[in-house]
């Protein structure tokens, strides 16, 4: 027995005196830019419409990233998991601009000073962030850009937003593999602006044509760009759902939030945030008559595919007119209803059958006019096209027992003559359908009268 401990002791003071090799505690880490992108990992290059190549553009680059990242280029952890900065000894706006002007002379566009067009680009997040491994590091880089451009006079052309992001494997604490990612994640945001539809139209100086191509933009991204938004931006998105167009708009805005009646649809939309590592957002639940926030909280006020759930249309409406600030933009987004009564009434029944929880498709005249009626000027006014695939759409409906049937029936019926107003059509064996989509901005004016009685703290009185 004595023996045995004695040994026991020899070997754990051994152990102590060779043990593991001390964990690494960083407290800062430099890192000088560098552009260098992997060809390894794939080639961002956009498919450029010639009139770009042969129109010349003036170039305004500004740093509009969070004050929280202006002093940094990413973060890291050590082997104790704790984290530290990275820091970047080249100006970040100053080599963002170089590399943008870089890469695209050599996709063929022309920068130069004294032209017709003026591109704004603003860089809103350029961050890389290293994780400790068992062995190693994972790397992960985040750019985004936010852009208008504009004609001489200042008239705005086009806006959006692009995004590019880059992943790797590689040494620990390694600046070689810092500037890789960012590298990667930079030529990919770049590449993904200038892709833009609405870009290259107005560049080229073509009218853009209505696309259902759902790789060209997805409708989140659309609603992004057709805002403006921009990384001043506050946003509230009314009756949220599962959070897709709080969390588009999330990654170019100060700060977003989304309320929806629905808690199960709250969770569903937090779960969303957390898998796109999303910070800035505020999830509320609740109504949206009246809404729970002051007058003139938010820059632009958003709701889609919300209305045709709505009782009382017109009165939210005003709410999100209410809560938009002056010079904001107040956006609504949704399906449209034929101008014809009998496919309307043909589409609400079809609709109503499919989601019990549908109440009336607005048509677009009366949808228009719900402006004026809340105080709105006249919107601006976008279309497109959600286009799919008869029992794909069933098997993510809601229809009682017996209904698919009765729907299957109505859209074989609709397609002598469009009874439903959604362009159904034969292919094979399958019936394909088309829902048409409006897109309406109005700006926002200050209104008094518009306003709803006000309690002592600034909130809407219930109504």
């Amino acid at each position: 027995m004595n023996r045995s401990s004695s040994t026991m002791v020899l070997v754990l003071t051994i152990s102590t005196a060779i043990g593991a090799p001390r964990a690494d505690s960083v407290k800062e880490r430099t890192l000088a830019l560098q552009f260098v992108p992997q060809d390894t990992t794939g080639s961002s290059s956009p498919t450029l419409d010639e009139g770009i190549t042969s129109r010349p553009v003036g170039l305004t680059f500004e740093d509009k990233r969070p004050p929280s990242e202006v002093a940094l280029v990413g973060e890291g952890t050590d082997d104790n998991d704790h984290l530290f900065p990275w820091r970047s000894t080249t100006p970040i706006p100053d080599f963002a601009k170089e590399v943008f002007v870089r890469t695209v002379q050599g996709w063929g566009v022309r920068i130069e000073p004294g032209t017709d067009l003026i591109l704004v680009v603003r860089l809103t997040r350029f961050f890389v962030s290293e994780k400790d491994q068992a062995v190693g590091s994972s790397y992960t880089a985040d750019v985004r850009v936010a852009f208008e451009l504009k004609g001489h006079d200042g008239t705005l052309l086009s806006s959006g937003v692009a995004s590019g992001d880059a992943r790797r494997y590689g040494r620990k604490r390694s600046a070689d593999n810092c500037n890789e990612v960012l590298s990667d994640a930079m030529k990919e945001a770049y590449a993904n602006l200038f892709d833009q539809p609405g870009l290259q139209a107005a560049w080229s100086g073509k009218q853009l044509r209505s696309s259902t191509k759902p790789q060209a933009i997805s409708p989140s991204a659309l609603l992004v760009e057709l805002t403006g938004a921009g990384p001043e931006d506050t946003l509230l998105d009314v009756a949220c759902g599962p959070g897709l167009v709080v969390c588009a708009f999330a990654a170019v805005v100060r700060h977003a939030t989304g309320i929806d009646l629905t808690p199960a649809m709250i969770e569903r939309a937090r779960a969303l945030q957390a898998e796109k590592g999303l910070s800035n957002v505020t999830w509320q639940v609740g109504d949206v008559v009246p809404l729970p926030y002051p007058e003139a909280s938010f820059s632009l006020v958003t709701s889609r595919f919300a209305f045709h759930h709505l009782l009382e249309p017109r009165a939210t409406l005003a709410e999100m007119k209410r809560v938009c600030g002056p010079g904001g933009r107040v956006a609504l987004v949704d399906v449209v209803a034929s101008a014809d009564p009998a496919r309307a009434a043909a589409f609400d029944r079809m609709e109503r059958l499919r989601d019990p929880s549908h109440v009336r498709a607005l048509g677009l005249a009366e949808m228009e006019a719900l402006f004026g009626e809340v105080g709105l000027g006249a919107p601006r006014r976008a279309s497109y096209e959600l286009c799919g695939e008869l029992e794909g759409l069933l098997e993510r409906s809601f229809p009682g027992p017996g209904d698919a049937d009765v729907i299957r029936r109505l859209f074989v019926e609709s397609l002598a003559d469009d009874g439903l107003g959604m362009r159904t059509r034969r292919r094979g064996e399958q019936i394909l359908f088309a829902y048409p989509v409006a897109v309406l901005i109005a700006e926002s004016t200050a209104s008094a009268a518009a306003s709803p009685p006000r309690t002592q703290s600034g909130m809407p009185t219930p109504r």
